[in-house]
């Protein structure tokens, strides 16, 4: 049986481990959990002033999340045929990535956005800058640093990148279709040079690309990754629980304040 070779480089890139890359990430990256329940919600990236969300794929499923139709067939325990919609791995337009970053709330906290790209030389992606391609350094976008030099990752001349590290956050998309443009994310930043298009960077490669807003092909799509400005942590609102004990507390010194003057 023949086995297409991008999809062996698509597979071996989702489940490659982080031990064959360096990057600071380790330290670099601090686990955040916002509401207290044990799970960690975010990361703070300490070299960028930034937090980036735990989940890649938050918008899996969500209004704007690109799908296709499937007509399927059940036999047991219920008969049923329809179609359902299945979902790309939130693959999105740019203008809907953008929407849902601006309304995206994680356990109270707003402000998440797309990551930003500073458009280095002439307007747009031209070969050969430092903020095109393979040739994108860590300086041109919040997205290549995170690559490079956070996550360590090495490029290999625009072909997949071996034993691709994605550090501690999760690779493994919940959709239903192995799309390289799972690994694609969608930048804020609009093209200078065409106002229909935006950049976004590449995992797969390592590359950083200007991409249509509003592709027609759901494979030229990209993934909202969401980051925000500073670190939530010290944005992070206790519990409603936590807030009536330390209530309690609080009246209890106070009682006892009055006890002791009587």
């Amino acid at each position: 049986m023949m086995i297409n070779k991008t999809v062996l480089a698509w597979v071996a890139a989702f489940t490659s481990t982080a031990s064959l890359a360096a990057g600071d990430w380790q330290t670099t990256l601090q686990a955040r959990d916002v509401n207290g329940d044990g799970n960690i919600d975010a990361y703070y990236d300490t070299a960028q002033d930034v937090t980036w969300l735990a989940n890649i794929y938050a918008g899996y499923g969500v209004s704007g999340d690109l799908s296709q139709t499937q007509t399927v067939s059940f036999q047991t325990p219920h008969s049923y045929v329809g179609s359902i919609p299945l979902y790309a791995d939130g693959l999105m337009s740019w203008q809907s990535a953008q929407n849902w970053a601006s309304n995206y709330s994680l356990h109270g906290v707003s402000g998440w956005r797309l990551p930003k790209t500073v458009d280095l030389g002439a307007a747009g992606c031209v070969s050969g800058q430092a903020d095109c391609g393979v040739s994108a350094t860590p300086e041109s976008s919040e997205l290549a640093h995170l690559f490079l030099t956070t996550l360590g990752n090495q490029l290999n001349g625009g072909n997949p990148v071996n034993a691709l590290n994605w550090g501690p956050f999760s690779a493994t998309p919940p959709g239903y279709m192995p799309l390289i443009s799972s690994m694609r994310f969608w930048s804020s930043t609009e093209d200078a040079s065409n106002p229909l298009n935006a950049w976004s960077y590449l995992f797969f490669n390592g590359g950083q690309y200007t991409l249509e807003k509003a592709p027609s092909l759901l494979s030229n799509q990209a993934v909202p990754w969401l980051v925000r400005d500073g670190d939530v942590a010290v944005l992070a609102v206790p519990e409603p629980s936590a807030l009536s004990m330390w209530g309690l507390g609080l009246l209890g010194l106070v009682g006892l304040g009055r006890y002791r003057r009587r």
